[in-house]
């Protein structure tokens, strides 16, 4: 849950008082114009931006303040759009980084490998290949499956369509399909709007820092006005 998020840089505000919650299942797809707070947003919420006023509580605690690695571990799982795997590490590699990095022990690394490659089964014939040599579309899927690691109730995606062919985002949605499937609930900012909310159950328009709208997403998906007004025309 998020309360009257407010945050931004410098002197300047981005976002005015911002308020959601993210549902347990079915995703929720934010969306929105250039400039209108998403990436600030979703800083705020893995802990890389401290907002200036209120607050964001996870699983009934109270989290505003913690680290980027605490909330990891209290299982808040984060994807950025850029710089999201080793590039000069194999597959594997990224994966028990993601374990450790989420408390996870030796011994137990085996284990949750099997069972997040179960969800990627991709990418189990590429865990000795170099993440750089992979495609775009199967790179963010490596970092979808490093963030998994740790077993995260709640993932984040940070525009994960950004920079792929218009297949590799076929991949990308497939594997966030996939992910869903899994229990784990999901809050992803897309500039992709037809994509984006077609992957989630509910999206949420935010606007030069607010919300504006928050509805079932193939409702947003069918309001044509508003795709004129906030998207230039998307989708």
């Amino acid at each position: 849950m998020v309360e009257g998020l407010v945050a931004g840089y410098g002197g300047k505000d981005i976002l005015h008082g911002v308020t959601f919650d993210v549902p347990g299942d079915g995703g929720l797809t934010v969306v929105g114009p250039n400039g209108s707070g998403k990436s600030t947003l979703l800083k705020s919420m893995v802990g890389l931006l401290a907002p200036r006023a209120g607050r964001i509580v996870f699983q009934g605690e109270d989290v505003t303040s913690l680290k980027v690695h605490e909330r990891v571990r209290r299982g808040i799982g984060y994807v950025p759009q850029e710089a999201n795997v080793f590039r000069n590490l194999t597959v594997r590699e990224n994966l028990r980084i993601g374990h450790e990095f989420g408390g996870g022990r030796a011994a137990t690394f085996p284990i949750r490998l099997r069972e997040v490659l179960a969800v990627f089964p991709e990418l189990e014939l590429r865990l000795g290949a170099l993440a750089g040599h992979l495609s775009g579309g199967q790179r963010q899927m490596v970092a979808i499956a490093t963030a998994l690691m740790p077993k995260p109730s709640l993932l984040v995606l940070d525009e994960p369509s950004a920079g792929l062919s218009p297949r590799n985002v076929d991949v990308l949605f497939d594997a966030v399909r996939a992910v869903l499937k899994t229990g784990v609930a999901l809050l992803m900012i897309e500039q992709n709007v037809k994509k984006g909310l077609a992957a989630a159950a509910q999206g949420l328009v935010l606007v030069n820092g607010s919300v504006r709208l928050r509805a079932a997403s193939q409702e947003l998906l069918a309001d044509q006005a508003l795709q004129s007004l906030y998207f230039g025309g998307q989708p």
